[in-house]
């Protein structure tokens, strides 16, 4: 006969051992673990993170950096005021003071220079309308350099790739050439620098911005046919946004001056761009003044100054520092200090003597 409580009683008396042995398990692991050193030791990190949240608010780390860290260089965007204290890195990228002592002397920087240091106003005078006009003829003259040279190189980038480029450019040629033909004719302008035409500022201002419209749709073009293209182009389309101001200008004469001023500065730095082969620096008409001759804290021990032409270059009798060559006082007698008793010379035309060896101050 079976018997049918047995299973049941062996399950009782299981769960019965079952729960003393957990019990004693439980009793002798309570004696071996730490259970609240474990959960501090778990909430470590979340303290440790509020921590430091809270530092922040009574910290100022930034601070802290600035004091132990060196200062950065100045960037491209320091302002041009600092230019007289002959910084060489003070520009939108630096140029050392051998190469700046080369570029003063460039035909196309020279050139530039000098056309903006006639059209500034000195005294009180203004410029005239064919001072205008000599500044349109100037900027139509070098876009169309500008544009045959980009011609050249991108028809030879461009062969057996479709012509959209080529006759880009050549409308752009086009339009120039009319615009320029119509200036060099002698269109009169009155005394604000308008034309005495009603219609022929219009005429001219639209075949400037179809410049700039074509312009726009082939640089980015150009920049995949090389860099020198696209600085090219770039440096056409910079001129033609000045041509566009220099036409559509108006009102008084003291309105008139500034754009001019300010275009001839514009002109100054392509010029240095363009010899560089770079983007144009971004100069004032402060800081252009101090890229080509402010040379008072400038090492020039290394440049060969046989035939440079230092005329108008400011030195400093304590900072700069020349060849061992350069007879320093015969060059003060060439020189000019300004102010009286500033220990800052200028020098004037004329010939300066590097012990033996004559040094041209211009003519």
């Amino acid at each position: 006969m079976t018997h049918r409580g047995e299973p049941e009683f062996h399950d009782r008396t299981a769960d019965r051992l079952l729960s003393q042995y957990g019990g004693d398990l439980a009793a002798r692991l309570d004696d071996a673990l730490d259970v609240e050193a474990g959960l501090r030791e778990a909430l470590l990190q979340v303290r440790h993170d509020a921590a430091v949240d809270r530092l922040g608010w009574v910290l100022d780390v930034e601070a802290g950096l600035r004091a132990v860290l060196p200062p950065l260089p100045p960037s491209s965007h320091t302002s041009t005021r600092s230019a007289h204290r002959g910084d060489d890195n003070r520009f939108a990228w630096p140029v050392g003071a051998s190469d700046r002592l080369s570029l003063r002397t460039n035909p196309h920087v020279a050139t530039a220079y000098r056309a903006l240091t006639r059209d500034i106003v000195v005294d009180g005078e203004y410029l005239t309308g064919d001072d205008a006009r000599d500044l349109d003829l100037d900027l139509v003259r070098a876009l169309a350099h500008d544009l045959d040279h980009a011609f050249t190189l991108g028809v030879d980038a461009e062969r057996d790739r479709g012509g959209d480029f080529r006759r880009g450019l050549e409308r752009v040629r086009s339009l120039n050439l009319a615009l320029r033909l119509d200036l060099e004719r002698g269109t009169g302008r009155n005394h604000n620098g308008n034309r005495d035409h009603p219609h022929a500022i219009a005429r001219d201002l639209d075949r400037v911005r179809a410049m700039i419209r074509v312009l726009d749709r082939i640089r980015a073009r150009s920049r995949r046919q090389g860099a020198s293209l696209g600085l090219l182009l770039d440096r056409a389309h910079s001129r033609a946004r000045d041509l566009e101001l220099a036409l559509g200008r108006a009102g008084s004469d003291r309105v008139l001056t500034s754009t001019i001023v300010n275009i001839r500065v514009h002109e100054v730095a392509r010029a240095i761009g363009m010899v560089l082969d770079r983007v144009a620096p971004a100069l004032d008409l402060d800081s252009v003044h101090a890229f080509i001759n402010d040379f008072t804290s400038a090492d020039l021990r290394a440049v060969d100054l046989d035939g440079l032409d230092l005329a108008g270059v400011r030195w400093s009798e304590t900072g700069t520092r020349w060849p061992a060559a350069v007879d320093v006082e015969e060059l003060k007698s060439r020189s000019e200090e300004t102010p009286p008793c500033s220990g800052i010379w200028v020098v004037r035309s004329g010939t300066a003597t590097v012990r033996g060896l004559p040094v041209d101050m211009g003519s």
